[in-house]
This record gives structure tokens, sequence and C-alpha cells, in this order.
């Protein structure tokens, strides 16, 4: 007997969905860049998202930790703040001519 096409449903239409999940999906669909976010506060990683690298930190400000609500600050260190900031660096310093 043959068997039916698999229908896999997202995880945003499930019940009980993960508002980060949600996000994740919605950023990946809008072709958004994710930045892993280690808080200075409570030390948790999280992600933000970006259009493109040509934006600069400064779209990071105000932007608050959702685990302890602390906001980004123009004090912040960026080096300590983005997790993967070497490998930005590098990605960007060879994309420019």
């Amino acid at each position: 007997m043959a068997q039916g096409p698999t229908i896999i449903i997202p995880r945003s239409q499930r019940s009980g969905a993960d508002p980060l999940d949600l996000a994740a999906e919605e950023a990946a669909r809008t072709g958004l860049i994710p930045l892993r976010i280690k808080c200075p506060e409570c030390r948790k990683i999280y992600t933000l998202y970006i259009k493109d690298f040509d934006q600069g930190l400064h779209v990071l400000l105000g932007q608050a930790c959702p685990f302890c609500k602390r906001f980004i600050k123009e004090t912040d260190d960026p080096d300590a703040l983005l997790i993967d900031a070497k490998e930005i660096r590098e990605a960007t310093k060879e994309s420019k001519p």
C-alpha cells in the first residue's frame, strides 16, 4: 500500500510555539543575519537579527536581553558583547575591495 506525502508543520503553526523560535523562523524567511550577543549582566547568550553588516552596531543600541531585560548601551564593548566579532570583522574585510 502506498504511503501519502509527509506533511511537515512549521513550529509557528503548532500550539505553544516559543516566541524565540517564531522570531528565528521569520528572520530566516526574510533573510536577516543572526548576531549572537552575550549579555554583560546575566552572561547568557541570545540572538538579535540585522539586515546587513553595513548597518553598524548602533542598530543594537536599546535592544534588551530577553532574560534579564538589560539594554545594550553605547559604553558596552562590542568585542565582549558580540560572540562572533572576530569572524564578522574578517568577513567584512574580505568583502570590501
